[in-house]
């Protein structure tokens, strides 16, 4: 009876083994399995342990979650919209692994006892091999002394040498077997391929920290949000020495982090010390500090820093807002419930910041941030605290590159801080910003290289010219971009900016490119720049703009000579130029220059009609087809080619607000028949 038994079990656990080995077939690994031969080679390969008791059985083994939510992020989603904002534009990368610190690739084995239930060993061992990729789908058994400086055979950690770094792997894992079970060893090893790379491997908010340095190279104020990161990480047990933080390369993430209050200094937020005086309801809000961050990396000369996100998220929608700065005077009125009821605060505080020191070779210093979702606390809103939400990311005097990446509910994503290094936006999706999904403040080598950006609450670009306050004039080459922001000019970011009345001028222009469609020759054609669509409620909306960029003086009301704006601005060949000294940085870009596509002459003939029409006040509307007219008041005239009003896809306004923009420059999508 007993022998019969032990043989229903034997069975039961065959036909177990096959169902769960055939489930895990498509997703167990970035590569097919190794041969029961490679698993069980080298002498590092096998561990004993309880597993093989008589008495409790293996019964399974299955990827780590994190290796399934990875492959899950990484791959494609679907057709519809919604689901397409959710992938990656580059899919199914090589997961990254730090050499810094211990990576765990631990299977989540099964036990049963005689009767089938559930049970877990006192001592769980596992074993390993390492394959070398040589070629695309070649490996090669190797010694994993020579590329590790330990594995953990209860914890599956592997902690790599400096000389993996740059070399991809297939990691082999699988518990401790008995005689039967090894003979098919491949039926029970999970299997990942891997690319080293420098950096600290993070699993925790927490160890995300190790990104700030600035503190620890930088004199700060007792006050600021930066003075708080020594006591955060004694209190947190970070291990790492100050020389040792300031030395990493890099953080690999691998899950998920959410962030709240609790996971960042208390000294970004206010006190009640600090703050009650002014109004209670500051308390636990953030500091407005704008040429800091929250984590904040300092880079010498020749310092790098990369951030790889593996497809994980970094969640910061619990984060506080920031509604109070004294540095700005900006405030916020609260009701008798301690609820926002109005505020003027514009948001300065800043999730990440990479700076450098050397302007004059901040291309030597170079930093990244790849393959990660990002989500804010600002979407589009009429909610006027959202203008209190996070700018995700600052980089100044740096060469960097944000890279396939997915960014949602940032107040802003990217801002280009006068960089003097070649900024890059790469295979980037952003939504639903409540302000400009990307800013560049003086960035004179900004970048977009197929950029998606929907649903913002401003326009997908601002760009702001900052030469007379000692800074640089911005250049921006877009090439592949996809913009979709459909704006009336009343959203809670117009009305922030007091911009509204402006937009609601500029939607007036309007009727100049209509009226000369009707008394054009060519039928059927209307030309404009205001468009009519569908809500995502179902509702119908009219004359919006789909405002691809703003360039304006930052200093405001300048004198006339130091107001010239001198911003360069080209998407998806479409130019926006006053033509007053800007210059295309040719030298960092692909795109050929201006005089090789022929617009070398109609610019110049076009920047000297600019200042004088604009001087006098009038707007001027200007195409990508090569043709530009402004309004006096009754009619349009011609400044060039008015007949090439009536073509192109793309329209410029310049207008010189004398006020507080300064020269103004708009580039907008100009439809046919809309």
């Amino acid at each position: 009876m007993k022998k019969l038994l032990s043989l229903l079990i034997c069975l039961v656990i065959a036909f177990a083994m096959l169902g769960i080995v055939g489930c895990e077939d498509d997703s167990s690994s970035d590569s097919d399995s190794p041969s029961s031969s490679d698993t069980t080679s080298g002498d590092s390969s096998s561990s004993s342990g309880d597993s093989s008791s008589s008495e409790i059985t293996l019964s399974g083994v299955e990827m780590p979650a994190f290796v399934t939510e990875f492959k899950a992020n990484s791959g494609k989603k679907g057709d519809g919209e919604a689901e397409k904002q959710t992938e990656f534009f580059v899919l199914n990368k090589t997961y990254k692994v730090g050499d810094y610190n211990e990576f765990f690739f631990k299977p989540v084995v099964s036990y049963v006892n005689e009767d089938f239930e559930p049970v877990k060993p006192e001592n769980e061992d596992f074993g390993y091999t390492l394959e070398l990729k040589t070629d695309i789908a070649v490996y090669t058994l190797v010694d994993g002394d020579d590329y590790l400086e330990s594995f953990d055979n209860k914890t599956c950690g592997f902690d790599f040498k400096p000389e993996a770094i740059g070399k991809t792997f297939r990691i082999n894992v699988s518990p401790a077997l008995n005689g039967e079970q090894a003979a098919e060893a491949s039926e029970y090893t999970k299997s990942l391929e891997v690319e080293i790379v420098s950096g600290y491997n993070v699993y925790t908010t927490k160890e995300f920290g190790y990104l700030n340095n600035f503190d620890l190279r930088n004199s700060v104020d007792a006050a600021s949000g930066q003075a708080g990161w020594a006591k955060f990480r004694a209190d947190n047990g970070f291990t790492l020495t100050n020389d040792e933080i300031n030395a990493l390369k890099g953080l690999v993430i691998h899950n998920d982090l959410v962030f709240e209050a609790k996971d960042i200094p208390a000294s970004f937020m206010y006190t009640a010390d600090e703050i009650s005086a002014i109004n209670k309801n500051y308390v636990g809000t953030l500091k407005d500090e704008v040429n800091s961050a929250i984590f904040f990396r300092d880079l010498l000369e020749n310092e790098t820093f990369d951030v790889y996100g593996n497809y994980f998220m970094i969640d910061t929608h619990k984060m506080p807002y920031t509604l109070y700065s004294s540095g700005f005077n900006m405030s916020t009125v609260f009701d008798e419930n301690g609820e926002v009821a109005s505020t003027d605060i514009v948001s300065h505080v800043t999730f990440i910041k990479m700076q450098g020191h050397d302007t004059a070779n901040a291309e030597n210093t170079s930093c990244s941030i790849s393959d990660v979702n990002v989500l804010g606390n600002s979407p589009r809103t009429a909610d006027v605290k959202a203008q209190g939400g996070l700018i995700f990311l600052k980089n100044q005097y740096t060469k960097f590159a944000l890279n396939n990446s997915i960014s949602k509910c940032f107040f802003i994503t990217g801002f280009c801080n006068d960089s003097f290094g070649k900024t890059e936006f790469n295979d980037l999706k952003c939504y639903d910003s409540f302000n400009s999904p990307l800013y560049n403040w003086g960035c004179d080598s900004m970048y977009l290289n197929n950029v998606e950006i929907k649903g913002a609450g401003g326009p997908a670009i601002i760009a702001d010219m900052t030469d007379s306050n000692g800074g640089s004039c911005p250049r921006i080459i877009g090439a592949d971009c996809v913009f979709d922001n459909p704006v009336s000019g009343d959203e809670a970011w117009f009305v922030m900016a007091q911009a509204s009345t402006l937009i609601g001028q500029f939607k007036a222009l309007d009727a100049l490119p209509r009226m000369l469609s009707a008394q054009s020759t060519t039928p059927n054609i209307i030309k404009s720049f205001c468009t009519t669509g569908r809500n995502n409620d179902g509702t119908t909306y009219s004359d919006r703009l789909n405002i691809y960029v703003i360039v304006k003086n930052e200093g405001g009301a300048m004198t006339q000579t130091a107001g010239k704006n001198k911003t360069y601005v080209e998407i998806n060949g479409a130019v926006l130029d006053y033509g007053v000294g800007s210059v295309k940085p040719t030298d960092k870009s692909n795109s050929p220059d201006k005089s090789e596509v022929g617009l070398a002459t109609y610019k110049e003939t076009l920047a000297s009609k600019l200042q004088t029409v604009c001087a006098g006040g009038a707007p001027v509307l200007e195409t990508n087809a090569g043709g530009a007219i402004y309004f006096d008041g009754t009619a349009p005239r011609e400044i060039l080619n008015m007949t090439n009003i009536l073509a192109g896809d793309t329209l410029n306004i310049y207008y010189d607000t004398h006020t507080l923009f300064g020269q103004l420059g708009v580039m907008v999508e100009y439809y046919t028949n809309k």
